[in-house]
């Protein structure tokens, strides 16, 4: 049984019914069929470990910039050391910082560069517009620099290796960088094979359209749902329990006035699975989306536009 319960005054479930033995069947989604197949994003990943690394101080300080694992030459100050077979899935710099990047994938050098690379000095005073060196393979909504972001670098695009990756900056200066990446123990059970990644790919467009969709209503349409209207009378109130057997929630969606956000913003959203004696999910409303008063000032019907 899903039990899931808030104050708000509209709200809707969308829930989809799967076969019983779907996940023995399904396979690994990986590389782009991640994006694709966001629905199964709930499903565990047996042979599957994702990773989260970064320039942390590793003896223990607090500072994230310019910590190396060691150096291969002046340019090439390795940040991150990957073997096996695996994926890159996600990279954040603080605005250019390192740039050009060295992503070494199977033994072979990809040189990604930055708008600022060529001045960074006066960067942030001479360049409205940025972008990464090649565009190409990292269009938006997969890549954003600091120019649209007003902080940091950021890639999602997927960059695969069959036996070992790294990354390396050519400066060191304030030298900061986050990655998440998973490895695989099982490539019989990945959705398509290993392919190296390189700089010359370019998403395909499938992707790029899919993620341009964040902040639709990209659920399916012929499921069952539930949905009703509520008062805000009560301290705890049911939005809905759910008993379909080897069903999956594919949309939970929340309705109110603008005006009342201030009210909901710190209301509790609680989430229990298969009558467990606490919930899965218990967070403020304003901890899943955007801060309400940002909401507010500039009028924005959404409070975030997350994919999926």
């Amino acid at each position: 049984m899903k039990k899931i319960i808030s104050k708000c005054l509209l709200a809707s479930l969308a829930v989809m019914s799967i076969s019983a033995n779907a996940q023995n069947v399904l396979s690994v989604p990986v590389g782009f069929d991640a994006y694709r197949k966001w629905d199964q994003l709930p499903l565990q990943r047996i042979g599957v470990r994702a990773y989260m690394r970064s320039t942390y101080d590793r003896t223990g300080g607090g500072s994230d910039a310019s910590h190396f694992l060691f150096m291969n030459k002046e340019d090439e100050n390795v940040t991150l050391s990957v073997k096996g077979k695996g994926i890159l899935y996600f990279f954040r710099t603080n605005h250019w910082h390192g740039s050009p990047w060295h992503f070494k994938i199977d033994g072979i050098d990809n040189v990604v560069k930055e708008t600022a690379t060529s001045d960074p000095v006066n960067a942030i005073k001479t360049l409205k517009e940025t972008a990464f060196i090649p565009n190409a393979a990292f269009p938006k909504p997969l890549g954003w620099t600091w120019g649209a972001t007003k902080g940091a670098d950021l890639i999602w695009v997927p960059m695969a290796f069959q036996d070992s990756m790294s990354i390396a900056y050519s400066r060191t200066f304030y030298g900061t960088g986050y990655y998440i990446y998973h490895l695989y123990a099982n490539e019989q059970n990945l959705s398509q094979p290993i392919r190296s990644w390189n700089v010359n790919k370019t998403p395909d467009q499938d992707i790029v359209d899919l993620v341009n969709l964040s902040g639709k209503d990209i659920a399916p349409k012929n499921i069952n749902a539930q949905q009703g209207q509520l008062k805000l009378n009560q301290k705890t109130i049911t939005l809905a329990t759910l008993k379909n057997p080897l069903s999956l929630v594919r949309a939970v969606k929340l309705s109110f006035p603008l005006s009342k956000a201030m009210d909901l913003e710190r209301i509790h959203l609680k989430i229990t699975w298969d009558d467990a004696a606490y919930p899965s999910v218990d967070a403020p409303l304003c901890l899943f989306l955007e801060r309400v008063p940002s909401l507010i000032a500039r009028k924005r019907s959404f409070w975030s536009r997350g994919f999926p």
